[in-house]
């Protein structure tokens, strides 16, 4: 089935899932030639149209001008459903006007003249050659192509071809003039894609057909077929793409998917799209995971770790490990993926070895930096010399892989390319959509350096470009082969011998502070000023130069601020003069024009040369000005000055500043003005560079620790400061040629290796070890299709903190959710849900449903020498965290309410009487005792301090109570059993920020995206006492960031980390690995405004007044409040406000009936209670029942009725600003008389 093909002035390309066209040059030639016997009958009637048809016959066998090409190729654009129709006569390969070929160092005329094929036969599938420029070698194919692979070791080209599947020319054939394929690979049905991989033994051309989800594999030597794959959950494979590692036995696949169903009245099948990424392992021939997101095409690292993928719409392009793109959902900002942005989307990445390419843009090949952006778009990069080749509008573009300037350009057919047309990103057969467009819809490019020729395929045409015609002036490839460590330690020096992939004379190195770099929000660029510091940028270029070029392209023209044309310009070794700023061009004059790369420094001169747009790292200190007279290396010791007439009078030796660095002059050499001078770390300096005297009294800077190359090795030892990840910026420079390029690197504090990927770590109070637990892959790493085939696995573990190593492990049956360790044993709460994602649709929905249900939790105590079960015990909630109370007792949090579930250890016995209807946690650890049962008690636990939550002594407080107390002028009280004082006061709605509180200083802890950070709990911003504040749910002071690595594994919310403090340490889980940190180091100590936390008595009397005394060092003013029952809105009015300047306050307690009516409350008398008996019984009953609690908070029996009131504090502090809160219970013992005659009331 055949459509008519599309108008050459469509601007919409065909649906990339129609149906493919057959087109092939044996139609062609059917179609655009007349038929023989037809014209002899006409001519042998002596007609005088046969006589008109034999004039076009000869003209059609012997052309027009003998200046024409043999093959014409103006022809509209071959659609995916339509013929590729046959060139008009009299059209040309080559216009009239075509360009003269552009070379930077000449053109060049070749040895040899082009070789010309014999004379013979035409063969179907033989290329056709066509004239081009002398220094390129044109063929057109015998049918359009959209896909091809080129295979350098046997100089092996394979093409689809619509016709016979798909086809393979040698380069070595077509070198030599023989234009006829070697081998012809048919496919099932129209061929879709073909792509190359290497394997350890062997090297693969991969073939996918249009009516089978399969691969055929076959022998790129012997060019045979060796094997098959068939695919599942696709309709066919529509691109193949593959690494060039042997090691790496992946093939990457996108598919077609019909989706819907496809009406009866639909012209177009727009319901069949594009789906997902797949791979297969060529070496195991099974195929591996789709991706969640849709993809139209992926692009491979030389390693084959690294992916560049093009999502199948408008969103971002995206980089990454397999396993992120697995789990990529398309949103790179909460994901662990690096993205680029949308407007680079519609062209596939080029890999160039070193770097990648997307249309003109060039990033390293993590793609977190934009190196330069060119007036050329590379395509392929050659192995064996820094040589890159690509494409501008109308020609191919030899450029340097060092710097990327132009070397040299050679001119392409005008009808070949052109710029009317939108390609649709969505069809495989145009998926290249760079600019400029490329008429017949593809375009692939390869270099090979065994034949020094580039190779360049477009749709219907190949163009060969040897190397031996261009003369391109060699240069040596400046590509560094000594890596950085992806991760480095604070505080360990690192130290790398530069060496270059190939050697190369007079190289040196520098490390180039970031200040002159335009640094991208998303990266830390090592070098850049201090923060508040004010941050001028250096100029940079935005593209690459030419010779020719009368403007400059900058990146931003904020440098050039307050200055106006005409100005002096310097690039690399030129200098010209600017006349004009248009439009964000600089419009210069040019004496002496070279070629620059987009990397070249650039800067505004004074009429000394001087540099008046680079800013340095540093101030810039006052004293005497000197001028050097000669660069400066890294490692020189004589320094040449123009003039040392400003050093007379000074005394030897003195101190000087070039740049950012400071040495000393030791001596001063008059006659050859120069000075010796002694410097601590060398780096390089411009002639340019400012040189300042310093004065005696002058102190350094204190800046960031850099890195310094000194005698080709490079040296750093990075701070705890800079903890992190930061992008170093590197030159190289040979020859007059520099080339730059950027190392990633992570800050990070060193951590254990590990047997598995821990999750969470509690430390042992007082001790030295931790309980640490985890799982052989992570949550947020698992896929619902590994799980089918790699169970995860759990464990948990003894780790020794001093140490740092793991002293035991052992594999657990379920995943733990929390875990606390005591000399008794390891105890662990087991979860009660199914943590494994499930790859049938229906099974994970109810997986998912079941995690929002109450269901139990089984907690196991571990013997701490074996790690094997020894008791166990169910609580009827999910609980989230435990934690172990002075060695006597084990609490379980509820994951919902906070509900604290209570037993005893070892033996796990609950402890009576029950708790019920607390939804706040009523145990915890604070800085130097214990919270248990609402009670602050000492660190023996025998002491009680303070009543925090009278929970034996008053009903429980219903659903949804908070911990919190009102507090005097709007504010609040929290009331948490755990950190480093059990009240803070702060401003109404203010929440407490944190995951955890630290017991040693009041701040909250949490860790997000690879960063630990502290929230002062000491002095939030409140308002004055006595004015009611607007309500805010602003957090509190942020304290200090520490910034614990910053690996791409930490992006997103779902990598926050597990975090615990001990003995002034915070420990943190984070990605699967451990990292320990000072508590000093987040926090500045400072005075703290408290309130001592005790109260001198628990107990008071009813019917008469009680004097209680309150302290906070440093308080002028005090605010008491009482309830009498526990306060449940924010506008519950006390029945007592009280104010003291000593903190001392005598309280009421005279009003018997209220205080009786209480004690009926908390004892439960109902209004089923008929009877007076029934009534008392009750009374006797809960007296009986708070007895121990009370006992052990009085150490006596209750004479009467105790029911608790509730107070709150607020202490103001001299300077008028600084507040603390207290909020707490007495107990007051009604006589059992009062309580029994209101009960016979009732």
């Amino acid at each position: 089935m055949f459509e008519e093909p599309l108008d050459s002035g469509a601007a919409k390309s065909a649906s990339r899932d129609a149906p493919f066209a057959k087109t092939g040059r044996a139609k062609q030639q059917t179609a655009s030639k007349p038929d023989r016997k037809l014209i002899l009958a006409m001519i042998g009637g002596g007609s005088v149209v046969g006589l008109l048809l034999l004039g076009l016959l000869a003209w059609f066998l012997f052309g027009g001008s003998a200046e024409e090409p043999s093959v014409v190729a103006e022809s509209t654009p071959a659609s995916p459903r339509g013929v590729v129709q046959p060139a008009p006569p009299g059209s040309t390969s080559q216009p009239a006007d075509k360009p003269e070929a552009q070379n930077s160092v000449a053109d060049a005329t070749p040895a040899n003249s082009e070789p010309t094929a014999p004379a013979r036969e035409p063969q179907p599938l033989a290329l056709t050659r066509i004239d081009l420029d002398k220094r390129l070698l044109g063929y057109e194919l015998p049918g359009a192509t959209w896909a091809a692979a080129y295979d350098e070791a046997t100089g092996r080209l394979a093409m689809t071809n619509d016709e016979e599947g798909v086809v393979i020319y040698d380069l070595d054939d077509l070198l030599s003039g023989k234009l006829a394929p070697v081998a012809t690979l048919p496919t099932d049905g129209l061929p879709t894609a073909v792509c190359l991989k290497v394997l350890a033994d062997r090297r693969v051309f991969v073939l996918a057909g249009q009516d089978a989800p399969k691969l055929q594999l076959v022998d790129a030597d012997t060019l045979e077929q060796f094997g098959e794959i068939a695919l599942e959950d696709l309709k066919f494979v529509d691109f193949l793409a593959g690494s060039s590692n042997p090691d790496d036995p992946f093939v990457y696949y996108s598919t077609h998917q019909y989706r819907g169903v496809i009406t009866a009245d639909s012209d177009r099948e727009d319901n069949k799209t594009a789906d997902r990424l797949g791979r297969v392992d060529l070496v195991s021939r099974k195929q591996n995971d789709h991706t969640a997101q849709r993809f139209i095409d992926v692009a491979l690292s030389p390693d084959g770790e690294r992916l560049y993928a093009r999502p199948n719409s408008t969103a971002n392009g995206v980089t990454g490990a397999w396993s992120e793109l697995l789990g990529y959902s398309g949103d790179a900002i909460r994901s662990r993926i690096t993205s680029w942005p949308r407007n680079s989307m519609a062209s596939p990445v080029q890999s160039l070895g070193e770097v990648v390419a997307v249309n003109t843009s060039v990033y390293d090949r993590s793609m977190r930096v934009l190196t330069v952006r060119l007036d050329y778009a590379p395509g392929a990069a050659f192995k064996d010399r820094p040589l890159l080749v690509g494409l501008s509008k109308g020609e191919i573009v030899f450029g340097s892989a060092n710097d990327y300037r132009r070397v040299a350009s050679i001119p392409l057919p005008g009808h070949w390319l052109r710029t009317d047309r939108m390609a649709d990103a969505a069809d495989f057969r145009l998926r290249h959509a760079v600019s400029p467009s490329v008429r017949s819809g593809f375009l692939d490019i390869s270099a090979d350096s065994t034949r020094a020729t580039a190779v360049i395929t477009f749709g219907e045409h190949l163009v060969l470009a040897p190397l031996g015609k261009l003369e391109l002036r060699a240069e040596p490839s400046l590509f560094v082969g000594t890596p950085l460590p992806g991760t480095v330690a604070p505080g360990e020096q690192v130290e790398l011998d530069l060496k270059l992939k190939t050697e190369a004379a007079g190289v040196t190195f520098e490390f180039v502070p970031n200040t002159d770099w335009l640094p991208n929000e998303k990266q830390r660029l090592l070098g850049t000023l201090p923060p508040g510091t004010a941050s001028p940028k250096a100029l940079t270029l935005g593209a690459g130069v030419t010779a020719e070029q009368t403007f400059i392209i900058l990146r931003s023209l904020k440098p050039l601020a307050g200055r106006k044309p005409p100005m002096t310009l310097r690039i690399g070794n030129e200098v010209m003069r600017i006349t004009k700023i248009d439009r964000g061009k600089l419009i210069v004059e040019r004496s002496n024009p070279m070629a620059h790369g987009g990397s070249e420094r650039i800067a505004v001169i004074d009429e000394r040369g001087r540099d008046l747009t680079t800013p340095t790292t540093a101030p810039k200190p006052a004293g005497k000005q000197l001028v050097l007279a000669a660069a400066v290396n890294n490692q020189q010791s004589i320094i040449f000055l123009g003039d040392v007439e400003p050093l007379s009078g000074e005394k030897l030796p003195l101190d000087i500043q070039i740049g950012d660095e400071r040495m000393t002059v030791t001596a001063v050499d008059d006659f050859k003005t120069a000075l010796t001078v002694k410097r601590a770390k060398g780096v390089f300096h411009s002639v340019t560079s400012d040189v300042v005297v310093l004065a005696g009294d002058t102190k350094a800077e204190a800046g960031p620790n850099l890195p310094t190359v000194s005698d080709d090795t490079f040296q750093w030892t990075p701070t705890s400061e800079q903890l992190g990840r930061h992008t170093l910026r590197m030159r190289a420079t040979a020859g007059g040629v520099t080339h730059e390029w950027f190392w990633h690197v992570d800050v990070a504090r060193s951590t254990a290796e590990l047997p598995f990927q821990v999750v969470g770590i509690e430390p042992e109070p007082g001790g030295n070890r931790a309980v640490i637990w985890g799982q052989t892959v992570l949550p947020f790493l698992r896929r619902a299709r590994e799980s089918k085939t790699q169970p995860n696995a759990y464990f948990v573990g003894i780790y020794d903190l001093a140490e740092k190593r793991l002293l035991r492990h052992l594999g657990v049956e379920k995943p733990i959710t929390s875990a606390a360790l005591d000399k008794t044993g390891v105890y662990a709460c087991l979860s009660a849900f199914d943590v494994e994602p499930k790859a049938d649709l229906q099974a994970e929905r109810a997986r998912e449903r079941a995690l929002r249900q109450i269901t139990p939790t089984q907690i196991v105590r571990l013997d701490v020498e074996t790690l094997k079960v020894v008791d166990q015990v169910e609580v009827p909630k999910h609980c989230k965290k435990l934690r172990v109370i002075a060695g006597r007792y084990l609490a379980a949090f509820d994951r919902w309410r906070n509900e604290t579930f209570r037993f005893n250890i070892p033996k796990l016995s609950p402890v009576e009487p029950a708790v019920r209807g607390y939804e706040y946690a009523i145990a915890g650890r604070v800085r130097d005792g214990w919270v248990w049962d609402g009670v602050v008690w000492d660190e023996a636990m025998k002491k009680p301090r303070l009543l925090l939550f009278p929970v034996h002594f008053e009903r429980p407080p219903g659903a949804h109570a908070k911990s919190e107390m009102i507090a005097a002028a709007g504010g609040t009280i929290h009331m948490h059993p755990y950190g480093a004082y059990v009240s803070t006061w702060c401003p109404q709605n203010q929440q407490l920020a944190g995951q955890i509180s630290a017991t040693a200083h009041p701040v909250g802890l949490s860790c997000t995206e690879g960063a630990l950070h502290a929230y002062s709990w000491a002095a939030p911003s409140q308002p004055r006492v006595g004015s009611v504040p607007k309500p805010t749910s602003v957090k509190l002071l942020d304290l200090r960031t520490v910034e614990i690595t910053g690996s791409r594994q930490t992006r997103g919310l779902q990598a926050g980390g597990y975090v615990a403090e001990a003995d002034g340490h915070v420990q943190v889980a984070l990605v699967g690995k451990l990292y320990s940190v000072a508590l000093d180091r987040l926090i500045e100590q400072e005075e703290v405004f408290r309130f001592v936390e005790e109260q001198d008595r628990f107990v008071l009397p009813a019917g008469r007044p009680a004097k209680l005394s309150y302290s906070a060092p440093g308080a002028v003013k005090y605010h008491f409040q009482l309830w009498y029952q526990r306060p449940h809105f924010p506008d519950e009015e006390p029945a007592f406000v009280m104010e003291s300047s000593d903190g001392t306050f005598e309280l009421p307690l005279g009003d018997m009936d209220r205080l009786a009516g209480s004690a009926l409350r908390v004892a439960g008398v109902r209004a089923s209670d008929r009877t007076p008996k029934a009534r008392l019984d009750r009374i006797e009953e809960h007296v009986t029942k708070l007895t121990p609690a009370y006992r052990q908070l009085t150490g006596k029996k209750p004479r009467g009725v105790p029911c608790a009131i509730y107070v709150s504090v607020i202490a103001e502090h001299e300077d008028g600003q600084q507040k603390a809160g207290l909020a707490h219970s007495y107990l007051v013992e009604v006589p059992m008389d009062a309580v029994k005659k209101a009960a016979n009331r009732r």
